[in-house]
């Protein structure tokens, strides 16, 4: 990424400032793998919301592909479905606070889900979201995005405590 603008994942927004997330990272302390791959997901390419509508439906074609993989369901059959599908996947990403992730976060998602339990530092460990429908669907991506979402904001929260001074 030399020489580009960071997406609006690799940035941390706190009190009406914006912060590099790859400069405050290396201040914080007790980092977990899992914080390293979300911080070097957040800086792979741009957020979903700043893709182009062709961007935007390679990219849900690939978290299809690859959910699919991962979990082991199969692919819809006819391109009317897969559309869709797409569609749905679109709307449900620009309408619960997805926009700012990258590619690279939902396919990172989708990994950690297939790993099994996930350790969650805030707390209680996320479980496994296990697969279920006769397709990929919203439903199963939904959860599995719910997750990363935690850990992202667990991350987020942490960081905003360092600078704080907590």
């Amino acid at each position: 990424m030399e020489n580009q603008k960071p997406g609006l994942a690799a940035i941390l927004k706190h009190r009406e400032k914006k912060y590099l997330l790859n400069d405050i990272w290396d201040t914080l302390p007790r980092q977990t793998e899992n914080e390293k791959k979300v911080v070097e997901a957040r800086h792979k390419g741009v957020s979903f919301s700043e893709m182009n509508a062709l961007n935007k439906r390679i990219a849900i074609d690939q978290i299809m592909f690859r959910a699919a993989a991962l979990c082991g369901s199969p692919l819809p059959q006819t391109e009317v479905f897969a559309t869709f599908i797409a569609e749905e996947i679109e709307t449900y990403l620009l309408n619960f606070d997805y926009e700012e992730y990258t590619l690279a976060e939902f396919l990172l998602a989708l990994q950690f889900n297939a790993n099994g339990k996930i350790r969650n530092p805030a707390g209680d460990d996320l479980e496994q979201i296990q697969f279920t429908g006769a397709f990929i669907n919203v439903g199963y991506l939904a959860k599995v995005f719910n997750n990363y979402k935690a850990l992202r904001n667990n991350l987020d929260s942490r960081l905003r405590n360092l600078m704080d001074g907590y």
